[in-house]
């Protein structure tokens, strides 16, 4: 699903490797570059590992080398405690402008619900496990094919949303274009909200009133 999401809106993925015990610090070097962060493939086991930090005593979901010098030995301390890992290009910045998916599967694969996260606060701040989380609106993933109950579209036209976004988060205003040319949520959606002017908002819905 991130996958998909990434491939649609065109948005930078940081280069990375999946590895194992044969992976060599050479290639991960050449694949992913510095700094680069390790991460388990599964966190079961891990936070109780002496992997889980880095000398501190805290609880971190991956370990980042910043030099040529940190990558070997903290490659070596990965290996030591799973058998499968990911290396990935570290991009430094505030862990509040981290946003996750998350699904609960039934034991067929269907999904019994899903939702999107940002992370509030951290323990430690660098990596650490989410002390809060806050849940938000997504609605890159109405038309990804999930099954819904209810879709409802809250929509602004393009030159609303471009009064109201702020300089700061432009950048995003070409992934809502594409999302309204390609998806077009307001067929896909049970209920179509118009939010042009939020203190009379419009309402369109395709359910049945009987």
């Amino acid at each position: 699903m991130t996958n998909q999401i990434h491939q649609w809106a065109h948005m930078p993925v940081p280069p990375a490797l999946a590895c194992t015990h044969e992976t060599t610090a050479q290639q991960i070097l050449a694949r992913v570059g510095l700094p680069c962060a390790f991460k388990p493939s599964t966190h079961i086991g891990w936070l109780r590992s002496s992997a889980r930090g880095d000398g501190d005593g805290k609880p971190r979901k991956a370990l980042v080398a910043r030099s040529l010098e940190e990558l070997p030995s903290l490659l070596t301390l990965v290996k030591s405690r799973t058998d499968s890992f990911l290396a990935q290009r570290y991009v430094g910045g505030g862990e509040e402008r981290i946003y996750s998916y998350h699904a609960y599967l039934d034991a067929n694969g269907e999904p019994l619900g899903e939702f999107v996260g940002r992370k509030i606060r951290t323990y430690p701040m660098e990596a650490g496990v989410s002390t809060y989380l806050e849940l938000v609106k997504e609605p890159l993933l109405l038309g990804l094919g999930r099954p819904f109950d209810l879709g409802i579209h809250l929509r602004l036209s393009a030159g609303a949303r471009s009064r109201r976004t702020s300089p700061a988060e432009r950048w995003s205003l070409p992934a809502y274009d594409r999302y309204d040319d390609e998806v077009d949520p307001e067929a896909v959606a049970d209920v179509v909200v118009r939010m042009d002017d939020p203190r009379r908002p419009a309402l369109r819905s395709r359910l049945s009133c009987g």
